[in-house]
Parts: structure tokens; C-alpha cells; sequence
């Protein structure tokens, strides 16, 4: 084990990793958008690669988890059922979802976030990435405030991500 300087990380020169390409963050072209610099990986050859071989450095494109969106940053959903999701292991708390059908023909589960809702079949919503982290399979947040989705009621803080007014005390 060796340590370089710069974004390197600390590298095994065994014969297992020395073929491991190492993922790192890296800034693209200025004159990428944010949106499209964000979406790619870099990863750096290790010192055995370049001497092996001169390559130079590879770029992977990241997976976008909302990918049923195509490219969009919502989409316009009806809704098929709610339910609740229990969460995984260190947390217990039911977690409210939705079935919903976007305009794109996708069926996809969607969070319902905040404290509360109306929601019911048939109405329509606004439909976000967002993945849930302890529910299985829910990759898409409902809007708050949007469409048929009532904000949530007497909420003081993060009132923007609730679809909230400001309050007239």
C-alpha cells in the first residue's frame, strides 16, 4: 500500500485489484450543464494500468434511478390505489405510497411525503424522482400542492417541499 497525492486514493498493487478501475468525482467541461456533468463518473486508471498500457480516462454514465420520467423532471400521474409499506429493517413506522400511472404509460409506486393526505383513485397528481431510501421499488415522489394533492396542513417549516402557504398568524 502506497498513498498518492491529488484525489488518488490509497491503491493495492496485488495482482486482484491492480485491474480495478477506481471510481472518482471529477469536474467535466465548463461547458456541460450541471444536470449532464452530474450524470457521469470518472474513473482513473491505476499506476499498473498506465504502465501496462497508455489509456487514458474512462467515462460511465451513472444510472438514473427515474428513469420512467424520460428525461422529464415530473410527470403528470393519475392515480390507480394508496396503501402503506412497512420499511426496511432498522425502521418501523408505515410509510404511505401510491400506485400511479404516468403520462408516459409507466405504472410506478410513488411516496406520499408529509403527515396526512386526501388522496384517492382517479385523482391526478404531479409525479417527481425522488428515491425513498428504506421502501423497496419506490424510486418517485409525489408534489405536495400540485394538482389534486393538498399541501399538508398546518405545517411551519420546509413549507416549500410540503406545498405549504405561509401561515397568517
Amino acid at each position: 500500500m502506497f498513498k498518492l497525492s491529488g484525489s488518488w486514493r490509497h491503491l493495492s498493487m496485488s495482482s486482484r485489484t491492480h485491474r480495478v478501475l477506481m471510481p472518482q468525482r471529477f469536474s467535466l467541461s465548463s461547458h456541460m450543464t450541471n444536470a449532464y456533468r452530474s450524470s457521469f463518473i470518472l474513473f482513473k486508471n491505476t499506476i499498473q494500468q498506465s504502465l501496462r498500457k497508455q489509456r487514458g480516462v474512462k467515462w460511465k454514465q451513472r444510472r438514473k434511478t427515474a428513469n420512467r420520467l424520460n428525461g422529464c423532471p415530473q410527470r403528470r400521474a393519475t392515480v390507480l390505489r394508496t396503501f402503506e409499506l412497512n420499511p426496511k429493517k432498522p425502521n418501523s413506522a408505515k410509510r404511505k405510497v401510491a400506485k400511479v400511472r404516468l403520462s408516459t404509460g409507466y405504472e410506478v409506486t410513488a411516496k406520499i411525503p408529509g403527515e396526512g393526505h386526501r388522496l384517492q383513485k382517479h385523482q391526478v397528481v404531479l409525479v417527481r424522482g425522488g428515491r425513498c431510501q428504506d421502501l423497496i421499488g419506490v424510486n418517485y415522489t409525489i408534489v405536495r400542492g400540485a394538482r389534486d394533492m393538498l399541501g399538508v396542513e398546518g405545517r411551519r417549516s420546509s413549507r416549500s417541499k410540503y406545498g405549504t402557504k405561509k401561515p397568517s398568524d
